[in-house]
């Protein structure tokens, strides 16, 4: 990541996290606080919308008990005085529409406001039935043929604790939509009053009054009051969004339902959630300004030791942090840089005057390494012609050893003048057909006496490569003697090795695998070995230089050893080189000679 990009994301950990986590604290309280402000507000006038009504009922069944008792049959009043005192009443309170009073026994009438003034029994009728039994009865609101809304009460009259009639009347309700028009919620919030199975009685919005006289049903009412407190939302009739909440009106079983539309009732929450968004916009903006202004030099003072660690690494001792941080910890980690170039400076100098010398150790080693074979096949050749001086085949030992062994001792010696004198050994690159070198390792290898019972041979076909004949043929050789060794630590001592030549699918480079069937290694050690230089790949003897020249020799063409072993079965390494334009090569002959191998192949 970035510094720049690291910065940034600080900046909004530290500031833009937190401004915005309390910006979206903030509006969700203010919803949740305006909900609860709504649903508490709006159930109050609920609730004493309905306690209105409530007593607006109560003393309506007051009124009727009051003229009624002045009527009962314990005032002994004429039947004249009884009409003429009903017709009082009635002009006094024009909203009561009849009034008949009945005695307890036999259900008769004692007092009628009806203009036949015949009494009769009343028997068998539920107002009147429920008012003797001692019950106050109210009838649902019906409307009347000018629409007016009438109610039946039914109301005992009592003397002393006992029933001695009933008053019985219609009473026109009027009243009510008056004071369900007077509730107001909010600015455009209006009630609504319907009975327990959802018919409109009142409503207090004159676009909605209408259905009050089609006796419709409410079909919301019954949600509203299954959700209590919490009320609900929906759309109304006119497509507006409200919240509504309900009160039950006691003694009646009806329910007042107030609606607000919501745009209104969150109206504040709005407002607070658009004063919220601007403070955080504007401490966002802060912010960022802040941590611009405080974090760009830094920054740039960052930015400036990066540089000079990345030239360091180039190889630029000569690099110094220039940029002086005004911060004294900053100022304090640019010394310290500076300290460590110069220090740096100074090992890389003591590095470069022992590095001749160690790579004159080690390639001195392996050159070493690598003369012990040849010298020891031409001192045993000498040996059987000094021992049998006229047999033939002790000549042709003696010839054979000169003509593949003394070359090699020669370009020994001539590396190791090379290296004394220039401090490397330079390639000497030929075009080389793998397959041909493949073969003569593998002849080379089967004539020691010291792998008599492993068999060698070679396999594959590659496209001829620029290469260091002399090199490969050193490292492919040290890799087949350490796999002869591997077979030859089996018991019996026999195996076969087998030296394999291809090229990668895409052409690019070519592989050389030396396959052996000996005792193979378990993984930790597998993984030991190819870390390290000149350690013994054999549990008795040997110092393991073979693998590190092969190494070396792959390094130097740009390539790698890879190897790959199963315990008790047997190794696999692979030289791979890439083919590529070598020094004093070019890439055109390096093509030239591929096309020439693949097609002698």
């Amino acid at each position: 990541m970035k510094l720049r990009n690291f910065g940034a994301l600080v900046l909004a950990v530290v500031g833009v996290v937190p401004l915005t986590a309390a910006m979206v604290a903030g509006v969700r309280r203010s919803a949740s606080t305006a909900l609860n402000e709504v649903q508490t507000g709006n159930q109050r006038v609920a609730e004493r919308a309905s306690e209105t009504l409530r007593l607006y009922v109560r003393s309506q069944v007051e009124l009727i008990r009051t003229l009624g008792n002045s009527l009962s049959s314990s005032m002994h009043l004429s039947p004249e005085q009884k009409k003429r005192i009903l017709k009082n009443y009635l002009i006094s309170f024009p909203h009561i529409r009849t009034l008949e009073v009945v005695a307890a026994s036999g259900c008769q009438e004692v007092a009628t406001a009806r203009l036949d003034t015949a009494l009769k029994s009343r028997c068998g009728e539920r107002a009147i039935d429920e008012a003797l039994s001692g019950k106050v009865y109210l009838s649902d609101v019906k409307l009347t043929e000018d629409f007016a809304p009438m109610m039946t009460f039914g109301v005992p009259l009592e003397m002393a604790g006992d029933t001695i009639g009933a008053a019985v009347a219609q009473v026109d309700m009027v009243a009510i939509w008056d004071t369900v028009k007077d509730i107001r919620v909010g600015q455009t919030g209006f009630a609504r009053l319907v009975t327990a199975d959802g018919t409109l009685i009142a409503h207090g919005d004159p676009e909605e009054s209408r259905r009050v006289f089609l006796r419709q049903k409410d079909a919301f009412a019954a949600q509203i009051r299954g959700a209590a407190h919490a009320g609900i939302r929906y759309h109304d009739s006119q497509g507006r969004e409200v919240i509504a909440l309900a009160a039950n009106v006691k003694d009646v079983d009806w329910t007042v339902i107030v609606e607000q539309p919501v745009a209104e009732a969150f109206l504040g929450a709005t407002q607070m959630r658009h004063d919220l968004y601007i403070v955080f916009v504007v401490a966002l903006a802060l912010a960022l300004a802040a941590g611009t202004f405080v974090g760009q030099p830094l920054i740039r003072w960052i930015e400036a030791m990066r540089a000079h660690v990345t030239e360091v690494g180039r190889g630029n001792m000569e690099s110094r942090v220039r940029v002086v941080p005004r911060v004294s910890e900053m100022k304090q980690l640019a010394a310290s840089l500076n300290q460590m170039t110069d220090e740096l400076l100074r090992l890389q100098n003591e590095i470069k005057s022992k590095e001749r010398l160690s790579t004159f150790a080690r390639v001195a080693a392996g050159l070493a390494h690598d003369l012990q074979t040849p010298i020891e096949s031409v001192r045993g050749a000498c040996d059987l012609v000094l021992q049998r001086p006229d047999e033939e085949a002790a000549r042709d030992l003696l010839r054979s050893a000169a003509e593949s062994h003394l070359p090699k001792l020669h370009r020994y010696v001539r590396d190791l003048r090379r290296l004394a004198h220039d401090g490397s050994v330079p390639l000497e690159l030929t075009s080389v057909d793998p397959r041909a070198l493949a073969d003569r390792v593998a002849r080379d290898a089967a004539t020691s006496p010291k792998w008599q019972g492993v068999d060698f041979t070679a396999e594959g076909h590659a496209s001829r490569i620029w290469v260091d004949e002399s090199l490969v043929v050193r490292a492919v050789s040290n890799l087949a003697g350490n796999a002869a060794d591997a077979c030859v630590m089996r018991r019996p001592a026999i195996g076969k090795v087998t030296i394999r030549v291809f090229d990668d699918p895409d052409g690019g480079a070519l592989n050389i695998d030396v396959a052996d069937t000996g005792v193979g290694m378990p993984p930790d050690r597998l993984a030991e070995l190819m870390i390290h230089d000149f350690r013994s790949t054999k549990r008795n003897s040997g110092v393991g230089l073979g693998l590190g020249v092969a190494r070396h020799v792959a390094t130097s063409h740009g390539g790698v050893i890879t190897a790959t072993s199963k315990e008790g079965e047997g190794s696999v390494f692979r030289l791979k080189i890439p083919r590529q334009a070598m020094a004093g090569v070019s890439a055109g002959e390096a093509a030239a000679a591929g096309r020439q191998g693949g097609k002698t192949a």
